[in-house]
C-alpha cells in the first residue's frame, strides 16, 4: 500500500512543477468545454494528456459515449499549432463515481411501454443487420429498466 507524504516533504520545486500542470490541466478543461454543449461539458470532468494521448474523465458510461462524438471537436479545440498535437482522446469513467454529485441533474425519463414497443417492431422491419440487432438490444434494455422502476 502506498503511502501519502505530507506536503511539507516536497520542495517548493516540486510543488510549483505539480501546480503548473494542475493549472495546464484546468486551462485544457476549459477549452475542451468550450466545444461541447452545456449537458455534455457538465460531465467532462477531468483530463491529462499523455504523450500524444487526451484522457478525458466522466462520470458514467452514457455520457462518456456521448463524449466520443466530440472527438474531433476537442482535438479542434486543444491543439495549438506552436506544440506538439494530441492525435487520440481516450474516454474513461471517473473511479470513484458514487462520490460525484450532480445537483441540478434531472432523473432519467424512460420512454413509456409504447414508445418500447414500437422501437422493438421498428427494429424488426430493418434491413440492416446492425442496426437492427442494437434497436432490439435497446428496447430490451428499456423494457429491463421499465420493469426496475
Amino acid at each position: 500500500m502506498p503511502s501519502f507524504q505530507p506536503v511539507k516533504n516536497f520542495n517548493a520545486t516540486t510543488l510549483a512543477y505539480l501546480g503548473q500542470k494542475i493549472s495546464h490541466q484546468k486551462a485544457i478543461l476549459k477549452r475542451i468545454k468550450s466545444v461541447l454543449p452545456h449537458d455534455l461539458a457538465n460531465h467532462a470532468l477531468h483530463c491529462v494528456i499523455n504523450e500524444k494521448k487526451l484522457i478525458l474523465y466522466t462520470d458514467a458510461a452514457a455520457w462518456g459515449s456521448q463524449l466520443r462524438f466530440y472527438d474531433a471537436a476537442i482535438l479542434n479545440a486543444i491543439n495549438n499549432p506552436n506544440t506538439e498535437s494530441v492525435t487520440l482522446v481516450q474516454i474513461r469513467l471517473q473511479e470513484n463515481r458514487s462520490a460525484i454529485t450532480h445537483p441540478n441533474q434531472q432523473p432519467v425519463k424512460l420512454p413509456n411501454a409504447q414508445n418500447i414497443s414500437h422501437i422493438l417492431a421498428t427494429s424488426q422491419q430493418i434491413a440492416d443487420k446492425d442496426l437492427s440487432t442494437a434497436l432490439e438490444k435497446l428496447a430490451h434494455a428499456l423494457i429491463r429498466l421499465s420493469s426496475s422502476h
